[in-house]
């Protein structure tokens, strides 16, 4: 959620973002901006899972869609 990291204006407050579904390059870029080379970021609870949008109807989709709109446009997102 962007509110999480943005001012009252919606500015974000964040240098950079990690997104999960690029979470293990974002965390090994984050900590060689930070010095930090030797830090591994294991990957636990693994599971095999349909693409999320297998689990949307049109309806609940398009109630996600609203309710995130302003987080998918910060994020540059897609959603469907």
């Amino acid at each position: 959620n962007s509110d999480w990291i943005a001012n009252a204006s919606g500015d974000l407050l964040v240098d950079k973002i990690c997104r999960f579904e690029a979470l293990s390059d974002d965390f090994n870029s984050l900590c060689q901006t930070l010095g930090k080379v030797d830090i591994e970021l294991p990957h636990l609870l693994q599971t095999d899972r349909m693409h999320y949008s297998k689990y949307y109807t049109d309806v609940s989709a398009s109630i996600v869609e609203r309710h995130f709109k302003k987080d998918i446009d910060n994020f540059g997102y897609t959603f469907r």
